[in-house]
């Protein structure tokens, strides 16, 4: 049963205001990434790069309150190439002042922004589901520019979308009509009938707090455990990190994702690093494969 999530009927504005709607949310999405692309950059600097030799307390002021600057000159950027996708043209590119080259990667993830802000509007009609889901996808985006860069799962950034995860977990748990403990309870009943291997669809089917919370429990305890096994292969950041990953989609979504983080990184150590022995960075390909799965899961639920 899937709880009504306080969505309006956006199909009976008028064409204009729908369209003048979709439109600010890009903008919305677009700048919200671009604020997260510009955090991943800010965590690499201030934690791990040449910034982590001021003060603990100095970082986190300059984190939030200087001014965007290039990563290699440090020189301010102009306020035109702040504007969201645009900026890299207006910038024709390159920074000014030392020439170098701006990663395409910045307006295409601003792009990606914009529209997944769109999409889930479109699938959920609920404007506070779609920021929360845009917000957690923001926080997956800092994790996979960090691990990507430097293998390194910020647990700040883990925790903050932990956060965010619970909050969309409580906000289900409020709007759906059966209390948790109910929900508990019709969830052991169904599972005493029936046998081992059908968990993972009674689990699918149950009300979010058991679904999401007992997902979450159930990865951390199983990326664990491959962790205590083979630690050079899989990270503890990446155990961390998949405790949010599955409160943010529950069961049977946080299989796709895991899946197509799996799928991408044993691609990447076949295609790119071309050695089976070669490290990959799997905490990126989760956050992307989260980030993925989060638009279809929207839509799959919104035509249930």
């Amino acid at each position: 049963m899937i709880p009504d999530l306080g969505g309006f009927a956006y199909q009976s504005l008028p064409g204009w205001m729908l369209g003048l709607a979709l439109a600010l949310a890009f903008c919305i999405g677009a700048s919200v990434f671009s604020f997260y692309m510009a955090c991943g950059s800010r965590v690499l600097y201030y934690f791990y790069g040449p910034g982590r030799k001021q003060p603990y307390s100095s970082r986190w002021k300059e984190f939030f309150t200087r001014p965007s600057f290039c990563d290699d000159c440090e020189t301010p950027l102009s306020s035109l190439a702040l504007v969201p996708v645009l900026g890299y043209f207006f910038s024709s590119r390159h920074c000014r002042s030392c020439g170098r080259e701006i990663p395409a990667i910045h307006p295409i993830a601003e792009l990606a922004g914009g529209a997944l802000l769109v999409a889930f509007l479109l699938f959920t009609g609920d404007f506070v589901a779609s920021i929360l889901a845009l917000l957690f996808c923001g926080h997956m985006l800092v994790a996979a520019t960090t691990d990507h860069r430097m293998m390194i799962l910020d647990y700040e950034n883990t925790f903050l979308a932990f956060l965010i995860a619970i909050g969309e977990l409580v906000r289900r748990a409020l709007l759906y009509p059966v209390s948790p403990m109910v929900e508990l309870s019709n969830f052991w009943e169904s599972l005493q009938h029936a046998s081992s291997a059908d968990w993972i669809l009674l689990l699918a089917q149950s009300g979010p707090t058991v679904n999401f919370t007992l997902t979450a429990l159930v990865a951390f305890l199983l990326f664990g455990t491959l962790h205590i096994l083979r630690p050079h292969g899989l990270g503890l950041g990446d155990v961390w990190l998949i405790i949010p990953i599955a409160l943010h989609h529950g069961m049977p979504f946080v299989l796709m994702a895991v899946v197509l983080g799996s799928l991408w990184s044993i691609l990447y150590i076949m295609l790119v690093r071309k050695d089976r022995s070669a490290p990959a960075p799997l905490g990126t390909f989760l956050a992307l494969g989260c980030i993925l799965t989060t638009p279809i899961q929207f839509l799959i639920l919104g035509l249930s």
